[in-house]
């Protein structure tokens, strides 16, 4: 068990006196194993916790009584609370406090195995591990300009949001060894992760307030936490058989990769005032009586509304893909001689596409292809300058997955034993690399 509180933090760095937050951490767990028959049935479990707890921020707003302290921010109480009473009064939004909250933070791990001897040539093992993780976070602190809270932008605790981690792994293994010579070990995985965000605010626009053209005070709703959804399944199965010969290590495999994703992302879900940003006296002489505020155009009122509908009709846009990949390899790690060894082999990847096209829904849509087709009469040239043409149906059509052409990878590696005593050894390789395409980006 690990137990530690703002008590034991360091206060002073060169005399200075610092102000430490608040701070509470535990972590703590316990493992258990032992035979359920003798010589023959075994069992693992074993389980995990982090508890912790952190000040949202140690910047302080500032007001006559704490002014030119290390910790107090440049943005003004009396406009803090100015702008939460404004938001309640007229849209009876709650913006939460702006100091003295804190963000939490939990998760728990878990691990459960049974080995099985079979036989002296087989040993059979069973897997689940399992995830469930939780954390709060303040509103995005650098995307769509700077967002704090630091010493020149705060924000309001309900602009943040709480980012969920389940995950659940299930795994079985075959290992078989027979006579020594030859080794074989079967795989099969199922995994489902499954991460969301929980935001802090009831559905509002979200509010950028500047001074002095820079950012000030963030309030509202946390524009990448709207149903920000993503759903992945993974199965693996994987064959590694061994073949040992004299000074030589056979490895001959084989792979298949399935994987389905669901990711639902909604950056203006609650209408478009996230790349709008006003002047923090704008805020305060036009939202109060419904002036144009949104890009000096509109009442905030409208927007308001729009995240509302959106909120009530609760349809969202998602992406679906299911794609997979199988593999074939082979290497032999060769002894050459005591001091000298080579390894060598090449593995083969080819990418499996259950569906032609990435399946895209639109909030109250249908499902269609997500990619606009783009026709530019491009100028465009491959590798060995030869024309290549751009456009749907053609050399380079945007609305395809990459094509399923197998890659290949060789590779050669060394490990060489100058003295004969392992005081100074040389290692050394090259090869090709491949690795699966980036399915879900952030």
């Amino acid at each position: 068990m690990f137990y530690r509180n703002e008590s034991l933090t360091g206060k002073k760095v060169n005399k200075n006196k610092l102000v430490v937050p608040d701070l509470s951490q535990l972590q703590t767990g316990f493992t258990l194993g032992g035979a359920l028959k003798k010589d023959k049935l075994f069992y693992f479990v074993s389980f995990e916790t982090e508890q912790r707890r952190d000040a949202a921020s140690s910047y302080i707003a500032q007001n006559s009584g704490n002014t030119g302290k290390t910790n107090t921010s440049r943005v003004l109480e009396s406009d803090l609370q100015a702008v939460s009473s404004i938001l309640k009064t007229r849209f009876n939004y709650d913006t939460g406090p702006y100091q003295g909250f804190t963000h939490d933070q939990t998760n728990y791990k878990w691990l459960a195995k049974l080995d099985w001897n079979i036989s002296n040539v087989h040993k059979l093992s069973f897997t689940y591990n399992g995830l469930d993780a939780k954390k709060d976070k303040p509103a995005h602190p650098s995307a769509i300009r700077r967002r704090g809270p630091d010493f020149v932008t705060q924000q309001f605790q309900n602009s943040g949001y709480e980012i969920v981690n389940k995950l659940h792994s299930f795994g079985t293994e075959l290992k078989s060894n027979f006579g020594g010579n030859a080794a074989n070990k079967l795989r099969v995985v199922y995994t489902t992760f499954r991460d969301k965000r929980n935001p802090f605010s009831a559905p509002f626009p979200v509010l950028n307030i500047t001074k002095n053209s820079v950012p000030y005070i963030i309030a509202g709703h946390e524009p990448f936490s709207i149903n920000n959804r993503l759903d992945q399944d993974a199965f693996q199965v994987t064959n590694d058989f061994n073949l040992y010969k004299k000074n030589h290590s056979f490895t001959f495999g084989a792979s298949f990769e399935s994987f389905k994703f669901g990711n639902s992302f909604n950056l203006t879900g609650y209408a478009a005032t996230l790349f709008s940003d006003a002047d923090i006296q704008t805020f305060k002489d036009s939202v109060p009586v419904g002036g144009a505020y949104v890009f000096g155009a509109y009442p905030l009122d409208i927007d308001v509304a729009t995240a509302k509908a959106a909120a009530a009709a609760n349809q969202w846009t998602w992406y679906y893909l299911t794609v997979g990949q199988f593999s074939l390899y082979a290497q032999d790690e060769w002894q050459i001689n005591d001091r000298f060894r080579l390894t060598y082999g090449v593995r083969m990847d080819k990418p499996v596409y259950f569906k032609d096209k990435f399946e895209f829904v639109p909030a109250g849509g249908t499902a269609s292809s997500p990619t606009l087709p783009n026709n530019d009469p491009l100028v465009l040239f491959d590798k060995d300058g030869k024309p290549v043409t751009n456009g749907v149906g053609k050399d380079l059509d945007n609305t395809r997955l990459p094509t399923k052409t197998p890659l290949f990878s060789p590779r050669v590696g060394f490990n060489w034993d100058v003295m004969g005593n392992k005081t100074i050894q040389i290692r050394g390789g090259s090869g090709l690399f491949t690795g699966r395409f980036p399915f879900v980006r952030f």
